[in-house]
């Protein structure tokens, strides 16, 4: 016990270390995902039809067996080929039964529909970045309002609000603890989310599915009535979205590790300051 007392102490009389890391671990994670962010704006994004029912279709059209950003082309009806294999035709029966269900595919995968299509899909991913960036911002904000306005360390005020606001009821107190929960969500669930987004784009070598929900109202259930009767659904509809110049694989797995070293540090450093508000009530309660 005496010799975890000790580790303790060793913990806390370094958490000034710590506390430099922090800084530096928000700042590159923010330098980087505005990078990201802007990789993103400029990229070159196509949208295509394919028919991902017929059998022999779905491991050769589909977004995860096309053969990669590279491999895909457009035609003039909308629907993407492959570059390596001109003899495939990704168009399979889709246009026969759509139109039996009263369906156009010529509208559904016109220019402006695919254009809709492509850049949706990118601008709710640019979206999930940009409050990635923002909640990163405040974290920094909070870091140095505490150190250089409030002289107070940070990590000792962040462990007293979580410890003792609950049991209060005050303005101030739930305020305080408002703040706290905002900064847990940016650091720990924007993290994730930022992960899952990505990854989602550097699975199948930028090539992904899109959703119906990404067009208008209109064509919204035009594209759901074909989707239910002429695909194999689960949202990997007839649409594949490719990521033609995307090269994010680097900047993309140094943003998510000074994600995960951000939010591993911050939930140290308040672990660390709730044990010695507890034991040596180094806060005035």
């Amino acid at each position: 016990m005496c010799c975890w007392s000790c580790l303790w102490d060793c913990i806390y009389a370094t958490r000034g270390f710590w506390l430099k890391l922090y800084v530096p671990s928000l700042l590159a994670d923010l330098g980087l995902t505005i990078y990201i962010i802007y990789q993103l704006y400029v990229l070159e994004v196509f949208a295509c039809c394919i028919d991902n029912k017929t059998s022999y279709l779905n491991h050769e059209c589909a977004y995860s067996n096309i053969g990669g950003a590279s491999n895909v082309g457009v035609n003039e009806y909308g629907f993407c080929y492959r570059k390596d294999n001109l003899n495939v035709n990704c168009a399979g029966n889709l246009t026969s039964c759509a139109a039996s269900i009263g369906a156009n595919m010529t509208e559904l995968c016109s220019p402006s529909v695919l254009e809709t299509v492509a850049r949706t899909s990118v601008d709710w991913l640019i979206g999930i970045l940009v409050v990635k960036a923002v909640g990163v911002m405040f974290c920094i904000f909070l870091e140095i309002k505490a150190s250089c306005i409030d002289k107070t360390d940070a990590g000792s005020e962040e462990a007293e609000k979580s410890k003792n606001c609950c049991r209060q009821h005050s303005r101030k107190c739930f305020i305080g603890l408002s703040v706290l929960l905002i900064r847990i969500f940016f650091l720990v669930c924007g993290t994730i989310i930022t992960f899952i987004a990505l990854w989602l784009l550097t699975y199948a070598n930028n090539v992904t599915f899109s959703s119906c929900r990404t067009l208008s109202s209109g064509l919204k259930t035009e594209c759901q009535d074909v989707e239910s009767s002429c695909t194999n659904g689960n949202s990997e509809n007839y649409y594949n979205v490719v990521y033609k110049n995307l090269n994010l694989i680097g900047p993309y797995w140094a943003d998510v590790a000074t994600s995960v070293l951000s939010a591993i540090i911050w939930i140290a450093r308040i672990s660390i300051m709730r044990y010695y508000v507890n034991k040596t009530r180094l806060i005035e309660v």
